[in-house]
């Protein structure tokens, strides 16, 4: 509280204790980064499954996206660090893992049909884990690449990735 130059009674009027600033810290960044994804999704009839990219957010909006959490780096990095929330991790993961789930909702009879011997939770892990490994390890990094690098990679990821090596 010293350090935040506030009054202890004014923090426990708004938190029970540090362990509660930090889960609110934790889950109001990813309620807001799933939020502001879900408000761009666009639509597109089908997944082209040959290899073609299908596009289910705009470039640009998947940039600003990612630099709202670049602008969050110092409270994403402490809750990831040592003395941090050891679930925010897994909490992000199965934020973005659902978010994904949200984007290909309508096209999961087709990608299940292209898979039809591919049980359901593995069918998740193939099409949602790359993009959130690669979001959440440049969390661990520190966030050093920019966040067009970022989204080039997962761009990148999405055209080579495992859809088409199956």
């Amino acid at each position: 509280c010293r350090t935040a130059a506030i009054n202890r009674s004014t923090f426990y009027l708004h938190y029970q204790d540090i362990d509660d600033l930090i889960l609110e810290l934790g889950e109001g960044n990813i309620h807001f980064f799933v939020e502001s994804v879900k408000d761009k999704k666009l639509s597109p009839s089908t997944i082209d499954l040959s290899g073609n990219q299908t596009v289910f957010i705009d470039y640009k909006d998947l940039v600003e996206t990612i630099k709202h959490a670049e602008n969050e780096k110092e409270v994403v990095m402490m809750l990831l660090g040592k003395h941090g929330d050891p679930h925010f991790a897994t909490e992000l993961k199965n934020a973005i893992r659902d978010l994904l789930s949200y984007f290909l909702q309508d096209y999961y009879p087709q990608l299940k049909s292209k898979f039809p011997n591919v049980p359901d939770d593995y069918l998740a892990i193939i099409l949602f884990d790359t993009s959130a490994e690669i979001i959440l390890y440049w969390m661990e990094k520190g966030m050093q690449e920019t966040p067009e690098k970022i989204s080039e990679i997962i761009s990148a990821a999405r055209i080579v990735g495992p859809i088409s090596l199956l």
